[in-house]
């Protein structure tokens, strides 16, 4: 079963503030008493948030907190139920976490996620620059493919829509791989537990020794594994179309383009095998 929390917090010790023996400290905050505790760190006060926190145990038996952003009880043990119903609803087989977050995808309109996403690049330290190029990217891909919605962002449409630029040649794997990144960013930002894969991978980097950066500039991603499979299947002699169907592309221009890498080791190689005369 879960609960409901406050987390304590510590804040500078308000102008005006008054000390007891017991160590509580009281002041008043827009016409409002406050109430906390002398913190251990000097010059501040240990307060418990004005929010409720959900805390439970997800579908893989890990402790979860997630603030349910409301000062009423009633509305957060709503809340709270309703993360335990989706925990339940995982481990009966009824439905897939990806398809429950999908579900509440369809609550954000674009431009609430727009909104949103803006607000959590400006706090991670992004430059205004980077963020408009980035907002311009992810506008451009959601209206050629009729994206409304998070819950419209699916690798099918998205691929459909590399294709049609392949396929256009008005843009280099480069450049498309910039727009690809952007949609990505957005959708990540907004998937619940979307950091785990990724953790584990750079775990999975680091323990093997690689870098996350290659020699040639190019950055190794979970994305990169896609790229990876496509390639050795086309090394070991796997006919195209083959190798697209089995990465569930919408044509095979897509597959040779983006997802089968082929340096000049590999091109000497070819030329090497080509009969003397």
């Amino acid at each position: 079963m879960g609960n409901l929390i406050k987390i304590g917090k510590t804040l500078p010790m308000p102008d005006g503030a008054k000390i007891g023996r017991n160590g509580t400290v009281t002041w008043l905050a827009k016409g409002k008493k406050k109430t906390g505790k002398m913190s251990s760190i000097p010059g501040r006060v240990s307060v418990q948030s004005d929010t409720w926190t959900a805390q439970f145990r997800d579908e893989n038996g890990k402790t979860q907190r997630v603030s349910t952003k409301t000062t009423v009880k009633s509305v957060a043990e709503k809340m709270l139920v309703r993360y335990q119903t989706e925990v339940d609803r995982i481990r009966t087989g009824v439905a897939t976490r990806d398809e429950l977050s999908k579900a509440h995808f369809r609550l954000i309109t674009l431009e609430k996620a727009l909104e949103q996403f803006r607000t959590k690049m400006v706090a991670s330290g992004n430059t205004v620059a980077h963020i408009n190029t980035t907002a311009k990217f992810i506008k451009q891909i959601c209206t050629e493919t009729n994206i409304v919605s998070l819950s419209d962002i699916r690798r099918e449409n998205v691929e459909r829509w590399i294709a049609n630029e392949v396929g256009k040649k008005a843009m280099s794997p480069c450049t498309i791989n910039h727009y690809l990144t952007a949609i990505k960013t957005l959708s990540s930002i907004f998937r619940y537990n979307a950091s785990v894969l990724r953790y584990y991978f750079c775990k999975d980097l680091e323990a093997a020794g690689i870098e996350r950066v290659g020699s040639d500039g190019r950055s190794i991603d979970v994305h990169s594994l896609r790229k990876t499979f496509g390639t050795m299947l086309a090394k070991a002699g796997i006919p195209l179309t083959t190798v697209q169907r089995l990465m569930r592309h919408s044509t095979p221009l897509l597959t040779a383009k983006l997802y089968i890498d082929v340096d000049a080791v590999d091109m000497a190689e070819a030329v090497d095998k080509l009969p003397e005369f």
